[in-house]
C-alpha cells in the first residue's frame, strides 16, 4: 500500500492524502505494517485499516501485529547477542550450569 507523492510540477494540489483514500470499502482487506521499523502505534494503524472496519475488529488485528513484531524484535535481539559472553552464561544451558556450578562453591 504503498503511494509516492507527486514530484514538483506533476499536480497532486499540494494536499497530502488520506491513508484511506483510495480504498474501496466492499473488497478492502485489513493492513498490517511492515515489521522491519518501529512499532505503529494503534491511532496510525487504525487509519491505515479500511474505513468500513470496526473498531473490534481492528484491535484484534493490531493485537496480532504486536505479537508478531515482539517476536521478530526477540528473534532479532537473540540473532545479535547469541555469540556474546554474557549471553552465553545466560542462555545456553550447559554453560549456565558451569556458572551457576562455579559460585555455588
Amino acid at each position: 500500500m504503498s503511494r509516492e507523492c507527486p514530484k514538483a510540477g506533476e499536480g497532486g494540489g499540494g494536499r497530502s492524502r488520506s491513508p484511506r483514500a483510495g480504498t474501496t470499502q466492499a473488497t478492502a482487506e485489513p493492513v498490517k505494517p511492515t515489521l522491519d521499523h518501529g512499532l505503529v502505534r494503534f491511532g496510525r494503524f487504525l487509519r491505515m485499516q479500511p474505513r468500513n472496519m470496526k473498531k473490534e475488529e481492528a484491535e484484534v488485528i493490531y493485537k496480532e501485529y504486536k505479537e508478531e513484531y515482539r517476536a521478530k524484535q526477540r528473534d532479532v535481539f537473540f540473532a545479535e547477542n547469541l555469540d556474546l559472553a554474557w549471553f552465553k552464561e545466560r542462555f545456553d544451558p550447559v554453560l549456565h550450569e558451569k556458572v551457576l556450578q562455579f559460585f555455588a562453591y
